[in-house]
């Protein structure tokens, strides 16, 4: 675990007085990395809001796919509040095989443009390539991945600048409540049942086998589940689970969440049906 202290030294950095990086630090770090993320999302219109408890939460589950203490970068500068960046790197082995050193991070918007995110690209590539270098089987085929939005004209901009090509597309899609929702029967065979947490087991490992022949899957761990378990607004009650009668197994699944604080801060009132599985 790493201290304050730990200050780390990008030969790229731009010329910015008081400018410094150092790594995670832990709880003492997540205060100001909540406000940034908050400050970046409600520039970039990304309609989210991050909340302590949920930042304890990812805090609580580490694994060994993702290390802030040593591969966590964070920006700051003299006599400005906070972060004005940060950036981490994990990695996942994935069912086809590829070794996928992933990345995320962001750039307070008033910081942008100046050098500052590209400088923390490169040292999240350098960990990204010492990671994969540790881990990876030989021969293997390795990736760096990162996901952008189209709102972030600049973190684009970048990515390309840098030699990252767009390869997998998603999109955002909503249905307003007001519109009747049609009550349509299930196939012969088929009910659909509540869902105690103490059997989410079950359901966990039947959404793991759906999407095994989705993009990247990778397979799912105990570490995986005990995250989803922990999961601070977790509500099964919404859950919609068929199950088949005679075999007694899961037959599909809409996991429906709604997250009472984004809605409240957000003063929207919203609910994912993700994922969905058959």
């Amino acid at each position: 675990m790493t201290n304050t202290t730990t200050q780390l030294m990008l030969s790229d950095a731009p010329v910015i007085p008081g400018l410094r990086f150092r790594l995670f630090a832990g709880e003492s770090d997540l205060q100001a990395n909540i406000d940034l993320n908050n400050v970046c999302a409600k520039a970039d219109k990304g309609e989210y809001v991050d909340t302590m408890e949920q930042a304890r939460h990812w805090l609580a589950h580490l694994d060994d796919k993702h290390n802030p203490y040593t591969d966590m970068i964070i920006a700051e500068i003299d006599g400005v509040p906070g972060m004005v960046g940060k950036g981490l790197v994990g990695w996942f082995n994935n069912d086809e095989g590829e070794w996928v050193a992933w990345m995320d991070g962001v750039i307070h918007p008033d910081w942008r443009r100046k050098g500052i995110g590209r400088a923390m690209l490169h040292w999240q590539e350098q960990r990204a390539h010492a990671v994969l270098t540790q881990r990876a089987t030989v021969g293997a085929p390795r990736l760096l991945q990162i996901w952008g939005g189209d709102r972030i004209v600049g973190q684009t901009a970048l990515l390309k600048s840098e030699g990252f090509i767009a390869t997998r597309f998603n999109c955002m899609m909503v249905r307003p409540l007001d519109e009747p929702i049609l009550d349509l029967p299930l196939p012969d065979g088929l009910e659909v049942r509540p869902t105690p947490k103490e059997g989410l087991r079950l359901v966990f490992d039947a959404l793991n086998e759906a999407f095994r022949d989705h993009w990247g899957h990778r397979e799912w761990t105990d570490s995986d589940f005990q995250g989803w378990l922990d999961e601070p607004e977790l509500d099964t009650s919404l859950y919609q689970v068929a199950w088949d009668v005679a075999t007694n197994e899961i037959a599909g699944m809409v996991l429906t969440y709604i997250s009472k604080k984004q809605n409240e801060a957000l003063g929207i009132r919203r609910g994912w049906t993700d994922p969905i599985a058959v």
